[in-house]
């Protein structure tokens, strides 16, 4: 399975204090030359350098203007973003990345976590479940999700790919 596979444009840091570093902002080029904006909670980008490709694995949260097709029905629109679902209840291994945000593993109330798992034009991501459920209808495995706008978080950084 492959997730983002993407150039690193920009990687600055983001809240600081005492000449501690909190979170990072990257800027990422993806497969068809669009730029992203990630948000990186937990500062595992410190020491990735910018030029550089790396496999991401990416959650989309905070999405706006959310809508679901079932299987086998057509997008009526030109959506920003667009993801078929591949799995409602992905959990992730816990090992095999270079740097991981915990919450990619557990939820911040300690339970083990699961995620939606979609197929984009950028490589697979996770979706917010709590903003998938949010579209009317019952969601299913192969139906697709679109939206409008979102922040990427960044919980794993899987491999760096060589040029």
């Amino acid at each position: 399975m492959s997730f983002v596979i993407a150039r690193i444009v920009t990687n600055e840091d983001g809240a600081t204090y005492e000449g501690g570093v909190f979170d990072r902002f990257l800027t990422i080029e993806a497969n068809d030359n669009s730029l992203l904006t990630i948000f990186d909670l937990e500062a595992i980008s410190t020491n990735i350098e910018e030029g550089s490709t790396y496999e991401l694995l990416l959650l989309a949260t905070i999405m706006v203007d959310v809508k679901y097709y079932p299987p086998d029905s057509a997008v009526k629109e030109q959506p920003r973003f667009q993801a078929k679902l591949l799995n409602m209840t992905w959990s992730s291994p816990e090992s095999g990345y270079l740097k991981l945000d915990p919450r990619l593993l557990y939820s911040f109330s300690g339970r083990r976590g699961s995620w939606v798992l979609a197929e984009t034009g950028y490589g697979n991501i996770l979706l917010s479940r709590s903003a998938v459920k949010k579209t009317e209808g019952e969601i299913k495995t192969g139906g697709t999700v679109t939206w409008e706008e979102s922040r990427f978080d960044l919980l794993a950084i899987c491999r760096q790919v060589d040029p």
